[in-house]
């Protein structure tokens, strides 16, 4: 990637737990790592500092058990470097973030 260009990024899970996911339920697709030089919003790495960034669930969107859900959104990063990306399902509980299901990790290198 270089600095300052705008990319397409699509992060597909497969909801094979509980329930239907949707915004309403807060279920939502969270990244963490280094999050601001990819220029995602916030730090996740720890969650008292800083607010994590979301991919939401469409509003009136309902992810049932075993279908396929692609979260699709923008990074442009700001700084030269090579970061270490993660993603995971999270529901929101009020304060509480609640990590559930695998992780995914991309290794990212900017010039």
């Amino acid at each position: 990637m270089t600095v300052g260009q705008t990319y397409n990024v699509s992060v597909t899970y497969m909801n094979n737990g509980w329930g239907p996911w949707s915004e309403e339920d807060s279920v939502r697709l969270l990244s963490f790592g280094d999050t601001t030089p990819m220029g995602l919003t916030g730090d996740c790495n720890n969650y008292g500092s800083g607010y994590p960034e979301y991919a939401i669930t469409p509003a009136g969107e309902y992810v049932l058990l075993w279908q396929l859900h692609t979260y699709n959104f923008t990074v442009t990063p700001t700084t030269p470097g090579t970061y270490m990306v993660g993603f995971a399902m999270v529901q929101n509980q009020g304060a509480a973030v609640t990590p559930f299901g695998g992780y995914g990790y991309a290794t990212v290198t900017v010039t």
